[in-house]
């Protein structure tokens, strides 16, 4: 009778846990579901994300499904929050839906037969210990459950990086850092409770120090690149000594590295068609892309120069903005052939930025770092370059008619067939043959007076 009782009691204990393991399974595949459909519906928005839209941020995002436009900014600021916590509470879920697992086994003395185990990616990950498929099993659910969220925060990361705000990007960093600890610690809880399951979860740390690595890696790269070649001269020296530090630190070495091992992926001949210029945070807009509003009603110079005729050499009365992109960091940014008439980039940072046969007539350019930026063909017609950085830009055969260049520093930059007729270079940094040349093809030492 007392083992007839005992057994009797074990029964009833273990299906009163079955009963637990039931509702918790439930709960936990309901909210996995959730959390499956959340990080999908954010890499959709993030992976949609192009550099247009990047670069002109003030339209907005369209949020599908809802029909809502939102700031394109506070969304990149705001969703990280979202997604590391719908995580972090998925984990301690788990956490506790683990324990139940392994009481309920341990209710049957250790082992439970497939066909009573309900039917949770994690549930088989926990109890399975039969199946052929097990590693695959363990492997599908560290993916989905545990760095499915890191990895859609890097992407977020590495998405957003391109707008070139260093505030954000470490925000967007330490989120990133604050799930990989959290996911960590949850890991080490699994261990506690499982040491059975000490093998998957090893393998977890593992996946999550690499990834670690990997990602530390990739930022010290992009850090030197970055820092060394763009960084904000507002002198000639310091702009030389840029250059001298890229090609000796950075250049040359990998150069002679991916020679030796017979790889083509690096351009050692150029700088925007290498491997350094496709993993610097920049925006690239494929020419022929429309940037400007709907409503914006083109001038007679930009009609001629998109028809391919002869521009007109006509000076304009007013200085709508078209687009508003002043203070943006736009280093390395490629916007060749870009049709921007009547743009602000007052103090913009536009270093290293390639703007062959961009056409920027009438653009207030005042203040803008364009040290070492390939502005060759440009049409800069009427534009305001007071006081702007010139240092080693390339502006051969720029047409720089009635342009304002007035304290503007072009030392070492690239003159060649500068089409100079009207240009006001009072106060304006070039040498003598330069500014000899500007002055036989009709530019004036006098300031710009005001319309």
């Amino acid at each position: 009778m007392p083992s007839s009782k005992l057994k009797n009691s074990a029964v009833t204990k273990s299906e009163k846990l079955e009963e637990i393991v039931k509702n918790s399974t439930e709960a936990v595949r309901h909210l996995f579901f959730f959390y499956l459909a959340w990080l999908i519906y954010v890499l959709v928005l993030v992976l949609s994300t192009t550099d247009k839209m990047l670069l002109l941020a003030n339209e907005g995002l369209k949020l599908p499904i809802v029909d809502l436009n939102v700031p394109l900014i506070g969304f990149y600021i705001v969703i990280p929050l979202f997604v590391i916590a719908i995580h972090i509470h998925l984990l301690i879920n788990l956490e506790s839906h683990q324990n139940k697992l392994l009481k309920w086994q341990q209710a049957w003395g250790g082992s439970i037969a497939r066909e009573k185990i309900h039917l949770l990616l994690f549930n088989l990950s926990t109890l399975d210990g039969e199946s052929s498929l097990k590693y695959w099993i363990n492997l599908a659910s560290s993916i989905f459950y545990v760095y499915l969220g890191p990895l859609t925060l890097a992407i977020i990361f590495w998405r957003f990086a391109d707008y070139q705000s260093g505030y954000i990007s470490i925000w967007h960093l330490l989120m990133l850092l604050i799930d990989i600890c959290f996911v960590i610690r949850v890991n080490q809880a699994f261990i506690n409770n499982a040491s059975d399951s000490s093998q998957l979860q090893n393998g977890w740390i593992k996946i999550v120090a690499w990834g670690f690595i990997t990602l530390v890696m990739t930022l010290k790269i992009i850090a030197v690149t970055w820092v060394d070649f763009t960084e904000d001269n507002a002198f000639a020296s310091q702009s030389k000594l840029v250059d001298s530090k890229y090609e000796k630190f950075v250049k040359t070495p990998f150069c002679y590295i991916t020679h030796w091992l017979h790889i083509d992926f690096l351009d050692c001949f150029g700088i925007t068609n290498n491997i350094f210029w496709k993993i610097i945070p920049h925006i690239s807009i494929p020419p022929g892309e429309k940037l400007l509003p709907l409503e914006y009603k083109p001038s007679a110079l930009e009609t001629s120069a998109i028809s391919k005729e002869d521009p007109e050499l006509s000076h304009f009365n007013h200085r709508d903005v078209s687009i508003e992109l002043s203070g943006r960091s736009l280093r390395m940014a490629f916007l060749g052939s870009a049709v921007l008439p009547n743009v602000g980039l007052t103090n913009a940072r536009l270093q290293g930025a390639t703007l062959v046969l961009a056409l920027l007539e009438n653009s207030d350019l005042k203040y803008a770092g364009l040290q070492n930026a390939n502005l060759q063909l440009s049409h800069l017609e009427d534009a305001d370059l007071h006081g702007s950085y010139l240092q080693n830009a390339d502006l051969a055969n720029a047409s720089l008619i009635k342009t304002r260049l007035t304290n503007a520093d072009l030392e070492n930059a690239k003159l060649e067939d500068v089409k100079w007729a009207g240009a006001y270079l009072l106060g304006a940094k070039l040498n003598k043959a330069d500014l000899e040349k500007a002055l036989s093809q009709g530019a004036v030492l006098e300031e710009k007076k005001e319309k």
